[in-house]
This record gives C-alpha cells, structure tokens and sequence, in this order.
C-alpha cells in the first residue's frame, strides 16, 4: 500500500441561505491520532501560485478549499505516480494527507484561491522536506 492509498476524501456540505453559506471543515470524526487537531490556518493563492512542493515527516494534514479552485498534486516519494485532485469551493471536499506524502497546490482559478487546513502537530521546520511536484507553470514533475 502506497501514502496515496491514505489519501482521504471527505466531501462538505455548503449549508446556505440569503446571508452565504456555511461548511463545516472539520466534525471530530477524522482520525487524528492521540494528538488531535493543533493548528489552523487560511491560505491565500493568486491564481498560478503554486505551494507546498514538500512532505511532512510527522504532520498529518487536512486541506479544505473554501474560495477558488486549485490542482492538488500528490505523490509518495517511494513511488513513480502523481496523482492530481482537481479541486473547486463550489463542491466543497476535506482532503487528508497523511505524513510522508508530498503535496504542491496550484491556485488555477481566474480568483484567488482561499484554503483553510489544519495539522495534528505545531510547525517545525526540521519536518518539512522540500520535494518538487508542480513548477510555477503548473507542470507536474513526474
């Protein structure tokens, strides 16, 4: 079994009326191990950006676009394949990425891209191991 074999799907509901609408990105019911959710951030991307091109030794992920749309490009360093999850707020979908699996977004929208994602871990530096998945061009590196 491959890390992309982890790789989780959740879909979201957008709950909406008249005012907007809500999603929620996180229930309780993801695993996170013993360690729970630690951080939560946004990001934001003008569309071409790309982010990530990196793995995590430890820190287990949860992205969930919430405005734009975006390519998540995903491989495990043991293996030849990447795979591409083309991702749009407007079908809203938590995505798990488990530690080990590289991951890059590519904000492709004609907006910007925004993006909520939390971590099983604080940040450190030292799990962070650059790995290039997606050149500024939106190029997979396969």
């Amino acid at each position: 079994m491959t890390l992309l074999d982890q790789v989780r799907c959740i879909p979201r509901v957008a709950h909406g009326d008249p005012r907007g609408c809500l999603i929620k990105l996180m229930t309780g019911l993801e695993p996170a191990g013993d360690r729970g959710i630690v951080e939560v951030y946004v990001v934001r991307s003008v569309p071409g950006a790309v982010r990530g091109n990196h793995y995590h030794v430890k820190t287990r992920e949860w992205f969930t676009l919430i405005s734009g749309k975006a390519s998540l490009y995903l491989r495990d360093p043991a293996y030849e394949k990447t795979q591409i999850l083309e991702l749009d707020a407007d079908n809203p979908l938590t995505v798990e990425i488990p530690p080990g699996l590289a991951h890059a977004l590519l904000a492709t929208g004609a907006r910007d891209m925004w993006m909520i994602a939390a971590t099983d871990r604080r940040y450190d530096s030292l799990d962070v191991v650059p790995f290039l998945l997606c050149s500024i061009e939106g190029k997979s590196k396969t």
